[in-house]
């Protein structure tokens, strides 16, 4: 068993015994981006539940409190979104470049949602309106950030990573299915008609408008990252 394995272990023996939200980390050398990557892997968990002491809210399941599109004639508000599969995460590789000053983060997971929308306007060249429930499930979404940081001291001297802000890159790979109820406030042929469209223009869709989305969620995400990172000197958490 190796070092890293090893820790993973332990890492998950602890959490069953003292369960969420406590993370406790492993030190990697900050180049080892395969330690690097299996720490976080292993904080996934924990880190999703949140830690309300470090301002790190919840992450699954998320809550955004609404949502608005206008775009090339399609109006639409989504309220009361609540997104779940963060808890599922599967991170693909997490790096830091202390040359750059930038932390790089992929990751993957399946998504699911549910939210009250109003939509009105035009989507795929035709008139949609309604106003309901929606479901959506995303698979296999796949999320990049790159993130440029400085060293900087905290209040105690010591160093600490802070986070300037992100850029991020998404796909979906694997499909979306969603429903939409009340689509044209209970008109099932036009209801059907379009859920088809949506089904067949999936990837146009998601490519079109899927940042309204992410670009919520993954501020939430990006904020937890920051807060924690600031809430630990970086010689607690890796070895520079």
């Amino acid at each position: 068993m190796t070092a890293v394995t090893y820790s993973l272990f332990v890492l998950m023996q602890l959490s069953l015994i003292y369960g969420s939200p406590v993370i406790i980390p492993y030190k990697c050398l900050l180049w080892d981006s395969s330690c690097l990557t299996a720490s976080a892997q292993a904080a996934v968990r924990s880190f999703t539940s949140g830690i309300p002491e470090l301002g790190i809210e919840r992450l699954d399941t998320m809550f955004i409190d609404g949502l608005h599109i206008d775009q090339d004639g399609y109006k639409a508000d989504w309220n009361n979104i609540y997104l779940q599969g963060m808890r599922n995460t599967i991170v693909d590789k997490l790096s830091i470049d202390m040359n750059s000053k930038v932390l790089r983060l992929l990751f993957h997971t399946n998504l699911s949602l549910k939210a009250h929308y109003v939509k009105q306007g035009y989507l795929l060249s035709l008139p949609v309106s309604g106003d309901g429930e929606v479901a959506m499930q995303m698979q296999n979404v796949h999320m990049e950030f790159v993130i440029p940081f400085e060293i900087i001291k905290n209040v105690k001297g010591r160093d600490i990573m802070d986070l300037k802000g992100y850029q991020y890159w998404y796909d979906i790979k694997d499909g979306v299915d969603v429903h939409f109820g009340n689509l044209y406030y209970g008109n099932n042929e036009l209801s059907r008609k379009m859920h088809t469209l949506i089904q067949q223009n999936w990837k146009l869709l998601t490519v079109k408008y899927g940042r309204y989305l992410f670009d919520k969620s993954n501020d939430k995400i990006f904020n937890a990252i920051r807060n924690y990172m600031h809430s630990r000197p970086l010689d607690t958490v890796t070895l520079y």
